[in-house]
């Protein structure tokens, strides 16, 4: 709790009690996720922490930092993202984030290991939701990724209007705007 209050930032909250709210809810998350490492010391070690990686896709150089790879005692690996969401994923969404598809490629390809278990650590909940990926699933993410960058790339931003009714912006939209 000592480092917690030497990294405490104030700055950017709307107001001292938005201030103080974080400031608990931070504090809860690290109490309880430090209480679930004492009760399951039998776990695995880490081996990689905010581990930094660079993959060419194509023609796109994609970045991204894994939070945490921990060696098994089985000798098997698992890749940890730590998520301070207030809500957590279900399963259905767990296993769509492209995000950790990214994970499982860089580890492969570029630190060498095929990690057997991936996860998503939630630490509001204190929960831990596990998530695989096969093959076809990383081909899938990269496919969308460089389509995306594509789009990017060409300047084309073009909505994608299939989701405008959960969208909170849906009555400001000028795309939508007749709709509503």
């Amino acid at each position: 709790m000592e480092c917690y209050n030497d990294a405490w930032k104030s700055g950017g909250f709307e107001s001292p009690l938005k201030l103080f709210e974080y400031y608990l809810r931070g504090k809860s998350m690290l109490e309880n996720y430090y209480n679930s490492l004492k009760q399951n010391a039998g776990g695995g070690k880490p081996v990689y922490i905010e581990e930094k990686f660079e993959a060419n896709i194509g023609k796109y150089r994609f970045i991204g930092i894994i939070d945490r790879i921990d060696k098994m005692s089985d000798g098997s690996f698992e890749i940890i993202d730590y998520k301070t969401h207030s809500q957590i994923w279900t399963q259905e969404r767990a296993d769509r984030d492209l995000q950790m598809s990214f994970y499982i490629h860089a580890c492969r390809t570029i630190l060498g290991i095929n990690p057997k278990t991936a996860s998503f650590y939630f630490l509001s909940q204190n929960k831990k939701i596990q998530t695989k990926r096969t093959s076809a699933d990383i081909e899938t993410a990269i496919e969308t990724a460089l389509d995306c960058a594509q789009k990017i790339n060409s300047e084309d931003f073009s909505p994608n209007i299939s989701n405008c009714f959960r969208c909170e912006l849906k009555q400001k939209c000028k795309i939508r705007k007749q709709d509503f």
